[in-house]
């Protein structure tokens, strides 16, 4: 009976080798399929291709309306926007201007969004950075995100904005900083040409900068900040083509290729480890078969 049994699992251990050696190999096939062309998969390449210049022309998309509602001739009245210092009474807005003008500014700026049937959440999201541009004199004392979440608020309140308190509700401070950031980096690198080597070194700084904000991004997140870096990525790499920098990369670090990484790296891990233990019990246990039949 127990070299039957010994026998019966020696069987099991060699099915599950070969299983082992059949599963490596198929994983190393997929994992040359979509890593080839130095890492950067063709599949996530075709899938996003239709994503090149999303960034840029979103950004002036939404930086044209701001700008005609931003007119002086264009600025109308709301009664949510009458008292402004009572508004922002408690913030820090001594380094910030013109904000008489901000509230029905920002108002028409989100009436235009609604009326045209734009995405009233991503023109939000634009629109924080233009106020930046537009009410900020002194950053250390002007408080444009508490700001910016009070007019959010008052037209909210005064015309039952739905859209507008989805998004008032998933305000992440973390993010809109983020955020600004990566519009600050769009605007300074797609002001400039790199047909010759006197922007590159801003080229390089505005990759490095890349590399270390899609560091947020790995682990399959989904946040509108990391899908606005995606669409950066393929507008950097579509200006890049015309570059003549040395050093610089005309490629980056994509979120979805690491994810990928990851997602054959740790089953095709775990499946070496499996086999390693096989094979020593498989070992062990053909010793002890052939101790038993000896004695």
């Amino acid at each position: 009976m127990l070299i039957f049994s010994i026998f019966i699992y020696n069987i099991i251990l060699e099915i599950l080798t070969c299983g082992c050696i059949f599963f490596i190999i198929l994983f190393e096939v997929i994992f040359k399929i979509l890593f080839r062309h130095n890492n950067k998969c063709f599949l996530i390449k075709k899938t996003y291709l239709y994503l090149i210049k999303k960034f840029q022309s979103l950004y002036e998309k939404y930086d044209h309306i701001f700008e005609i509602c931003a007119k002086d001739d264009n600025i109308e009245t709301y009664s949510h926007c009458s008292d402004y210092e009572q508004m922002f009474k408690g913030i820090d807005h001594n380094g910030c201007s013109n904000l008489n003008k901000a509230c029905p500014i920002i108002t028409k700026y989100i009436k235009q969004l609604e009326e045209s049937s734009e995405n009233v959440t991503e023109g939000c999201i634009y629109l924080y950075y233009y106020m930046h541009g537009k009410f900020i004199v002194n950053k250390s004392s002007c408080n444009i995100l508490a700001i910016y979440k009070k007019l959010l608020q008052a037209y909210c309140d005064a015309n039952a904005g739905k859209k507008c308190n989805d998004l008032l509700a998933h305000i992440n401070n973390y993010d809109f900083v983020k955020m600004k950031k990566l519009m600050d980096q769009h605007s300074s690198f797609f002001d400039r040409t790199y047909k010759d080597d006197s922007n590159c070194e801003y080229a390089k700084e505005c990759a490095e900068s890349y590399e270390q904000y899609i560091k947020d991004c790995y682990g399959f997140v989904n946040s509108y900040y990391c899908n606005e870096l995606k669409n950066f990525k393929y507008d950097y790499e579509d200006k890049m083509k015309e570059a003549k920098c040395p050093g610089v990369p005309n490629i980056l670090t994509s979120a979805e290729v690491i994810d990928l990484q990851y997602f054959v790296v740790i089953p095709v891990s775990t499946i070496l480890v499996i086999c390693f233990i096989s094979f020593i019990l498989c070992k062990v246990n053909n010793n002890k078969y052939i101790l038993y039949i000896k004695h």
